[in-house]
C-alpha cells in the first residue's frame, strides 16, 4: 500500500503518491551512494524551504492585530529540536537564544516569544 504519508511518497518514490522537496537547482546528482528517500535533494533544498516558510510566516503575521516585536526569542528543544532552534537563530533578524533543557529562561515573561519544539512528540518541551 502506497499512500502520500509513506516513505516512498514523501521522497516521490511512488507513482502518484505525493511529491517531496523539489531538489535544488544546484544540487546535482546525489554523492549518496544509495538514495532511495531522496535525503540529498531533501538537504539540498532546504534552503528554499526555509524561505518559502517564512514567506508563508510573514503571510500570516499581516492578519494578526496586535503584532508587536517581541521583548526576547527563545525556541526550547531537545536533540534535533534544538539542531532546528540554532538554523532559526542563525536566520532570525532579531536575538534568538536556544535551550536544551526544556526549561525556559527565568527572563521569559509575557513579552517573550518562546517556541517549544519536538522532534518525536517525547520530549518534555
Amino acid at each position: 500500500m502506497s499512500g502520500s504519508g509513506s516513505a516512498a511518497g514523501r521522497a516521490g518514490g511512488a507513482p502518484g503518491a505525493a511529491s517531496g522537496p523539489s531538489p535544488s537547482a544546484s544540487a546535482g546528482p546525489s554523492p549518496l551512494p544509495s538514495d532511495a528517500l531522496g535525503l540529498w535533494a531533501a538537504a539540498t533544498a532546504l534552503p528554499e524551504q526555509v524561505a518559502a516558510a517564512g514567506e508563508a510566516a510573514a503571510a500570516l503575521a499581516e492578519g494578526v492585530p496586535s503584532a508587536r516585536r517581541p521583548a526576547d526569542v527563545t525556541v526550547l528543544g531537545i536533540g534535533t529540536a534544538a539542531l532546528a532552534g540554532s538554523a532559526v537563530a542563525a536566520l532570525a533578524p532579531v536575538p534568538v537564544t536556544v535551550v536544551e533543557t526544556g526549561v525556559p529562561p527565568p527572563w521569559t515573561g509575557a513579552g517573550s516569544l518562546v517556541f517549544a519544539l519536538s522532534w518525536s512528540g517525547e520530549t518534555p518541551e
